[in-house]
């Protein structure tokens, strides 16, 4: 057998040569290895031997298929189980330069899962750190800085005296347990106020690295509740499309697609008579495509007035979602039916929100135990103790203080809802 039967012509396999592709092959295996796999790495040393396959191409005897078997068992070793069909399907290749070429390509991509192993298994020291390292510089800043928490202080207060009068039983609860439960009650429903942040306030301190997200994450919320306060009036009003997915979906898309410059209560406005427009457009389409009569003048004005008023926050579908993100419970998100086509989109959103929170908690729920317990303790000395020592943790009722402190999130399954997104 010749040289050339075996060995791609030069700068067949990506533009490069035969003695180029083993070398990569060859390095790109080494650097997949841990250091546990010392006999493996000095096999691979031994049989991807470079100036061994040097000698074979210059003597024409360089057997690709063998080398490429090879490389393709180590691989199966050493991928993960996501990679293994093409695993599979590389060993049952017989041509030279495609079998190479899915080698490099697979190579790559396991480089790329090694490296999402890393971060997963350093995640939770990594959070530590950034969480100590957060905390120290506030607290450097916090030096020099007269009241460098105005703003947060007017921002979780501002929800302290509601939240002690929906809870008219703490006050037979002892008093290191009333600052508990008031303070992570009260910051509950302080985060979700950043969710429909008055653009004319200051954003506060201790939120102001995550400003961009949350206000981000408000728009999409904005975006979600109207979107899912339009499915519920079209389907409460259209009773021949109730049980019709195939028309919740065709609607959802197409009011998503119209809401997508949707920013503020403002833009609603402009925007809603187009999202009424096209609402009573593609109902009026698919009654004609099932059979049925279009709807008269008198029911498209009522519906059409219906969804105009969406555009205000006090809607249903505002409750629900701003009570599902506070919600304790830790079973999995539960929607209504007319918005099951919405619920990956609340789940998601759900999950970003927690992460938020439960960074921020971790980070500066400290201060905001100090705040809580200070003011109630000037306000009425009597029933929560004239000089109070604000306790360091925010534990939910029944939970041990094991398992819980200032990093307590709003819920302990956070990690059903939460989508990696790496911002910390």
């Amino acid at each position: 057998m010749k040289a050339s039967d075996v060995i791609p012509p030069v700068s067949s396999v990506n533009g490069c040569s035969e003695i180029d592709v083993c070398y990569n092959v060859f390095q790109s295996l080494l650097s997949l290895l841990l250091p546990q796999h010392t006999k493996l790495m000095q096999e691979i040393n031994e049989i991807l031997d470079v100036d061994l396959i040097k000698q074979q191409a210059k003597a024409g005897i360089l057997d690709f298929q063998y080398y490429a078997n090879y490389v393709i068992s180590v691989m199966g070793k050493l991928c993960a189980p996501v990679r293994d069909d093409k695993i599979q399907e590389l060993s049952q290749t017989t041509e030279i330069v495609p079998v190479f070429k899915g080698i490099l390509e697979t190579l790559e991509l396991m480089h790329i899962d090694m490296a999402n192993f890393t971060i997963k298994l350093m995640r939770p020291d990594l959070i530590a750190r950034s969480i100590d390292y957060e905390k120290t510089k506030f607290a450097e800043l916090l030096k020099i800085q007269p009241d460098g928490l105005g703003a947060t202080r007017k921002w979780v207060l501002k929800h302290l005296d509601t939240v002690k009068a929906s809870n008219p039983q703490l006050h037979s609860t002892d008093k290191d347990t009333i600052v508990r439960i008031l303070t992570a009650k009260t910051i509950d429903q302080a985060y979700l106020e950043l969710l429909q942040w008055d653009e004319s306030m200051p954003f506060p301190e201790t939120v102001m690295m995550d400003e961009g997200r949350f206000r981000t994450l408000g728009e999409h919320c904005l975006r979600i509740t109207v979107v899912g306060a339009i499915l519920l009036v079209t389907l409460s009003s259209i009773k021949q499309l109730q049980g019709n997915s195939a028309f919740k979906e065709l609607l959802r898309q197409h009011v998503t697609v119209l809401l997508e410059e949707a920013h503020s209560n403002k833009d609603l406005e402009k925007l809603m008579p187009n999202v009424a427009t096209q609402v009573i457009k593609d109902i009026d389409d698919y009654l004609k495509k099932i059979g049925s009569s279009e709807l008269d003048v008198e029911s498209k004005r009522l519906l059409s007035g219906q969804i105009l008023e969406i555009a205000s926050p006090r809607t249903r579908v505002h409750e629900f979602l701003h009570q599902s993100i506070a919600s304790p419970n830790t079973a999995p998100l539960q929607v209504p039916p007319g918005l099951s086509s919405l619920q990956a989109e609340l789940t998601g959103v759900t999950g970003q929100f927690l992460h938020l929170v439960s960074h921020n908690r971790a980070v500066y729920g400290e201060y905001y135990c100090n705040m809580v317990a200070s003011t109630l303790s000037s306000r009425q000395p009597s029933v929560y103790g004239k000089h109070l020592s604000p306790p360091l943790l925010s534990c939910a009722p029944g939970q041990s203080e094991r398992r819980c402190s200032v990093l307590t999130p709003m819920r302990s399954s956070d990690s059903q809802f939460i989508h990696e997104k790496g911002s910390h």
